[in-house]
């Protein structure tokens, strides 16, 4: 079995999202609805080569003439996250322990998805992040690495939560590379996204030559891996760079949010749990 029944109903409903997101009429979502459930089936026995996620994506933008279709709400999610900054910028400062609730925040910016869910409240997630009790939170280890460290990628996740990013940037001064898609992939940050939220303010923008979600080293270009071995601390958003990372073994420090079943049974993970793991506490298990 290549991909599970979870992901089946997942899948499709990506695929009416975007043909929500372009306005698509209702015979276009049906060709569309009908390739997506073409490649699905196949899917359940045999798998692509670069998985059947990363086909349905560019059959979706295919299908709609659309290359970026989710460009208008990665603009609106970028827009309210900006509108928020100033709120999460005085949270920081009225805190007792500023790097740890930018940890926090910038965590609670990985709701912004609209992979696993089209529906997120990011005020609310952030007033959950603060005050929730975390099992897997491992801030110390983070803390000492970022204060030792002399450069940083991050290595950036969806459009909106960039701008999360960009506060937790701002709290220690180091030379930051922060990764974005080699072309747009689901609602995804690429180039004129982090520029949209200031990340060029505080970090240098690379883009990780990649049309896939997450961080797909062998697809990833060379310029790219370079600066990912070499740099002196990697710190990676989201559930898709976790996925394609849990395995990596140069140190990685994952921030994200639990939102997928499939997730919770391969990783132990559980639902809902907002996560910062030191992927070495991962490979000792």
């Amino acid at each position: 079995m290549a991909i599970e029944s979870e992901c089946i109903v997942c899948r499709m409903r990506q695929a009416l999202d975007v043909c929500n997101f372009v306005d698509a009429d209702e015979n276009t979502k049906q060709s569309i609805l009908k390739r997506v459930m073409e490649i699905l089936i196949d899917g359940i026995e045999n798998d692509t080569p670069d998985g059947v996620g990363f086909l349905i994506q560019t059959e979706l933008k295919r299908l709609t003439n659309h290359n970026d279709p989710y460009k208008k709400v990665k603009s609106e999610s970028i827009q309210k996250a900006l509108e928020l900054y100033p709120k999460l910028v005085q949270m920081v400062e009225n805190s007792g322990h500023k790097l740890k609730t930018a940890v926090e925040l910038c965590i609670a910016g990985n709701v912004i998805d609209f992979g696993p869910s089209n529906k997120h409240d990011i005020e609310l997630a952030v007033q959950q992040v603060v005050e929730k009790e975390k099992s897997y939170f491992d801030f110390d280890e983070f803390s000492k690495e970022l204060h030792k460290a002399r450069t940083v990628l991050v290595l950036g996740d969806n459009a909106g939560e960039t701008v999360f990013d960009r506060l937790l940037m701002e709290q220690v001064d180091k030379k930051y590379y922060y990764s974005v898609k080699g072309e747009a992939v689901l609602n995804d940050a690429i180039y004129e996204d982090a520029v949209s939220s200031g990340i060029d303010q505080v970090a240098e923008i690379i883009d990780n030559g990649s049309p896939m979600s997450g961080t797909a080293l062998p697809r990833c270009s060379t310029e790219f891996k370079d600066i990912f071995y070499s740099a002196d601390m990697v710190i990676s958003k989201g559930q898709a760079n976790f996925e394609t990372l849990a395995d990596e073994k140069r140190r990685i420090f994952f921030l994200f949010k639990v939102k997928c079943m499939l997730l919770c049974r391969k990783h132990g993970l559980p639902l809902n749990e907002f996560v910062l793991l030191d992927n070495r506490e991962i490979h000792k298990n």
